[in-house]
């Protein structure tokens, strides 16, 4: 099978789809496909991917405008048989509904959260102008993909009747070693994006709260956004007096794993996230895990793994209490459960089969899969 992924970018800073992309093709390619990615930014760690870099046009470059992308389609519709275009919204994603119409390749889309209420309301008016073009990569698809059931929602609301295929993101799972903190640092972890869907306004003033009774406990907020929002997160913090808080940056690679491992328990108070990777990787280390209920991860309480509360700032003291309430045995055997829980149904050898069963069956090789949704 030869499969062709086009994404906007392909970067550390484009955290959330970088591992999803790099993922699906390393399962593919040792299943034998031919595999090759289309993306702005960095090249993806495995060789054997042929990567073709879309350049940016100066004059466009703040909307991840590339006229490559639309060169690189025309060529991939015709000589592949799976399109499968990640996000929407850029340039890449306006480009395959406009090249879809007459082609051998079946189309894939994969949303990415990009059509949930919260993500709509941003950029309201640019998005709605490209609606009449971005729709076309949606009705012209043989299938969307949705990673969790909030987000089939999000796509019926467009007016798509076609096949969704309902499949979560794949994790890398990682070998589990010996916690590395010092015993008496207690450490909560938040890392994603900066940005104001994250709910931290609420996560620090909750910590402010909280923090005064739990003195052995620290914050360590690890990420990167827009630098005047991240200024007034931290004059925030500053007003409020706040101890055992610490600002790290982005981190990435290694960085990123002895953060994790660095950890006690995980917290992400977002207010909207259509999977939320950054929880399923702290449950892959181990980490018992604090997630809003703007994220769709009601499955830590079920698995008994973590909290899943109300994003505010009353629910965050609340559940952040619960967790420093818990003897240090007690989180661990909590984040061993999330972290079986995560490789039974997340690990790529799962998700990885998903994916290879759909694009068979788009092909006309193979039974339809349980997980096909349609009207």
């Amino acid at each position: 099978m030869k499969i062709f992924h086009i994404v906007p970018d392909i970067s550390y800073e484009a955290n959330g789809v970088t591992p999803v992309i790099n993922g699906l093709s390393n399962f593919s390619i040792h299943n034998g496909d031919q595999v090759s990615v289309c993306a702005l930014g960095a090249k993806l760690p495995d060789s054997r991917v042929v990567f073709l870099k879309a350049n940016r046009t100066a004059l466009f470059s703040l909307n991840e405008y590339s006229p490559d992308f639309s060169k690189y389609l025309k060529l991939a519709f015709k000589d592949f048989d799976i399109v499968h275009g990640h996000s929407l919204w850029s340039s890449a994603n306006l480009s395959t509904g406009i090249h879809a119409k007459s082609r051998k390749a079946k189309l894939v889309t994969s949303p990415h959260g990009t059509l949930t209420k919260y993500a709509l309301s941003r950029r309201r008016i640019i998005k709605q102008a490209l609606w009449p073009i971005q729709r076309l990569a949606l009705t012209r698809s043989d299938l969307l993909h949705a990673t969790a059931e909030s987000e089939v929602d999000d796509i019926l609301r467009t007016g798509y009747s076609g096949p969704i295929a309902l499949i979560p993101n794949g994790i890398e799972i990682p070998q589990l070693i010996q916690n590395s903190q010092q015993q008496n640092q207690k450490r909560v972890l938040f890392l994603s994006r900066i940005h104001p869907k994250k709910g931290l306004e609420n996560l620090i003033r909750a910590w402010g709260c909280i923090n005064k009774n739990y003195t052995e406990w620290e914050l360590v907020i690890a990420g990167v956004g827009d630098s005047a929002y991240e200024a007034s997160l931290k004059s925030l913090s500053s007003s409020l007096g706040l101890q055992n808080l610490r600002w790290i940056g982005p981190v990435y690679g290694d960085k990123k794993v002895k953060t994790y491992r660095e950890s006690s328990l995980f917290v992400l108070p977002s207010f909207s996230e259509n999977f939320g990777m950054a929880v399923a990787e702290a449950m892959s280390y181990g980490l018992p895990c604090i997630a809003s209920k703007g994220t769709p991860w009601s499955a830590l309480e079920m698995a008994r793994a973590g909290w899943w509360t109300e994003n505010s700032v009353d629910a965050l003291c609340s559940a952040l209490t619960l967790a420093f309430e818990r003897s240090d045995l007690e989180l661990s055997s909590m984040g061993l459960r999330g972290r079986a829980y995560v490789e039974e149904n997340f690990s790529w050898a799962k998700i990885g089969r998903c994916f290879n069963e759909t694009y068979n069956w788009l092909l006309g090789n193979g039974q339809r899969p349980n997980y096909i949704i349609s009207r």
